[in-house]
């Protein structure tokens, strides 16, 4: 099994776990399975920045069924060039570095404020189907 596949399972894993699970204990049990995946990618590069975007995703959908969220949280594109302005500026703290900068969309308030400071257009409200 490749590396990636793996990865995929992982998130497949995770994903499961939350929406069998309700409140904080699925958000703490995202959380855990989200700092594991954060070092997978630190020892393997980007290969999963895709896979951090689709679990935030699918977290976004779990609190927006559950009617904990009216708008959805911001993201970054791969348009970003990692200037760290969003990270200055964002009043929650949600935006995280790396080579390409990710908001964690538990503290993102979708104030939009990412957006408007940003040089190359790379946040964006969180498409949730």
């Amino acid at each position: 099994m490749t590396t990636v596949a793996l990865l995929i399972a992982i998130a497949a894993l995770i994903i499961g776990l939350a929406a069998l699970s309700r409140g904080k204990e699925a958000n703490e049990r995202v959380d855990d399975s989200m700092r594991y995946l954060s070092d997978l990618r630190t020892r393997h590069g980007g290969e999963i920045k895709e896979l951090f975007r689709e679990v935030n995703k699918s977290k976004a959908r779990l609190k927006k069924m559950r009617g904990e969220m009216e708008e959805p949280p911001y993201e970054i594109s791969d348009a970003c060039v990692a200037c760290g302005t969003c990270e200055t500026e964002c009043p929650e703290d949600a935006v995280k570095p790396g080579d390409i900068y990710r908001i964690d969309p538990d503290l993102c308030t979708s104030c939009g404020i990412c957006a408007s400071v940003c040089p190359v257009d790379a946040c964006e409200p969180m498409k949730i189907d």
